[in-house]
């Protein structure tokens, strides 16, 4: 299971869409070269299994959420910004 190192650092869970990943990759190297518990997709996900699941266990066991973004934005983003504006 995922889980921290030491007390001090943090679980951290970077969520990306597929054209971010060189973009989250790069963030969780560097996050893990500080020391912290990084769980990302490319990474720490099982092929085959549930992708909701996983992505549902990654949630709830790490401390925080990352979400690496580029400025390429799915249409999906843009509905979610239109809709808080």
């Amino acid at each position: 299971m995922y889980g921290a190192m030491n007390s001090d650092l943090l679980k951290i869970f970077i969520s990306y869409t597929k054209k971010d990943l060189r973009w989250a990759e790069w963030v969780a190297w560097h996050l893990e070269d500080h020391g912290h518990d990084v769980v990302i997709q490319a990474w720490d996900f099982t092929p085959g299994k549930n992708f909701l699941l996983e992505m549902d266990r990654a949630t709830l066991e790490c401390d925080c959420t990352l979400a690496a973004s580029s400025r390429q934005l799915s249409p999906h983003q843009v509905d979610e910004d239109a809709a808080v504006d």
